[in-house]
């Protein structure tokens, strides 16, 4: 029986990759394909099972999709698999955005865009999630995309908020809420400085909450530690890594949504953050206004009082916001796993993926 066989690098962490590769699977086995995930870091992950991927051996008549969002020389072996060969290109962070971060993250950077023109090349069709990724790809020298939408996690979207977040952030006034890992180029700095100008202007009492990982680049959350110091301010709570129940009760309970993100290739954090309900409030970078399809308060600089001052407006006017929320509401339809499944399996099947049952 043909197989869909899936490769990252690492599946095993609760990245945006990662979440997408466990609902592909789960999309693929419910439409009668045999799906199988292979990484680097076996072992069970959204509740699938990883394989090793020295395990990996595509045969003739598999199809092989390969998840590019950073370099590994894993990559080169598999450019010529004896199988159909497919590859999402979820994009790059260029490294310089990356300065502060280990070494190693650098460099991974620096691979990729070296291998991403020449490996999308020897790929029989390849995919992305944004016009703002497939310029990328095209400028590395790979071909044309189609483009798909992000299949975010039904289970996740829909985990019950956790009650105790709930209930301590109704003690604390306003929350403004930046989620996903704390990186250079998610531009942390900036959103510390509008928060400075927000609790400056608003008569209301704000804090600023940051739920991510720290584990990626910890040189640079010492400096976010530090600027916060600098600037004297009250009440910012970097979570570290939390789980989906905690995270969804920080969108129930935030008044506000920012990020000041220099690039993105596709920021799940948006999409969630309209499902929830929440206005968001995003430096219009690279693929974000792509990802908030004309929805949410966007900007073209990082003018901290701007923003500042347009996160105040929408806090005390609430037809404004219930018109931000609706337009959200519109956006984030285009996300519903569903309707994105229904995509992804029909690229499939035009992909030449054998066993696809009609999707509809």
């Amino acid at each position: 029986m043909a197989r869909l066989l899936q490769y990252h690098p690492s599946v095993a962490g609760r990245d945006a990759v990662g979440n997408e590769i466990v609902a592909l699977h789960r999309a693929a086995q419910g439409a009668g394909i045999d799906a199988r995930i292979y990484a680097h870091d076996p072992g069970p992950a959204g509740g699938v099972r990883i394989e090793a991927a020295k395990s990996l051996d595509p045969a003739p008549g598999d199809t092989m999709l390969l998840h590019f969002s950073l370099g590994c020389a894993s990559f080169d072996r598999l450019a010529s698999a004896p199988c159909r060969r497919l590859m999402l290109y979820h994009d790059v962070t260029p490294p310089d955005l990356l300065i502060g971060s280990p070494p190693a993250v650098v460099e991974a950077a620096r691979q990729g865009l070296r291998q991403a023109g020449p490996l999308a090349a020897s790929m029989h069709a390849v995919a992305a999630h944004s016009h703002s990724s497939a310029a990328s790809l095209s400028a590395a020298g790979g071909p044309g995309c189609d483009l798909l939408p992000y299949l975010m996690r039904q289970d996740l979207l829909g985990r019950q908020p956790d009650q105790v977040v709930l209930a301590e952030a109704k003690l604390h006034g306003r929350t403004l809420l930046a989620a996903g890992r704390v990186l250079p180029h998610k531009r942390i700095e900036d959103i510390l400085l509008v928060f400075d100008h927000l609790r400056r202007i608003s008569p209301n009492p704000w804090r600023l909450v940051v739920a991510g990982s720290l584990d990626g680049a910890p040189g640079y959350v010492d400096r976010l530690r530090e600027l916060c110091g600098r600037l004297g301010l009250p009440r910012v709570a970097f979570t570290g890594s939390i789980a989906q129940d905690r995270l969804n009760a920080w969108y129930r309970a935030s008044s506000a949504f920012i990020s000041m993100s220099a690039h993105e290739g596709f920021c799940v954090p948006l999409a969630e953050a309209m499902h929830h309900g929440l206005p968001v409030f995003a430096l219009a970078s690279a693929a974000v206004p792509e990802t908030m399809r004309g929805a949410g308060v966007l900007f073209d600089e990082p003018d901290w009082p701007v923003i500042a001052e347009a996160i105040d407006q929408v806090d005390r006017d609430r037809s404004l916001r219930a018109r931000i929320a609706g337009q959200q509401d519109d956006a984030v339809r285009a996300y519903h796993p569903q309707a994105a499944a229904r995509q992804w399996l029909d690229w499939l099947r035009r992909a030449g993926v054998a066993r696809v049952v009609n999707p509809g």
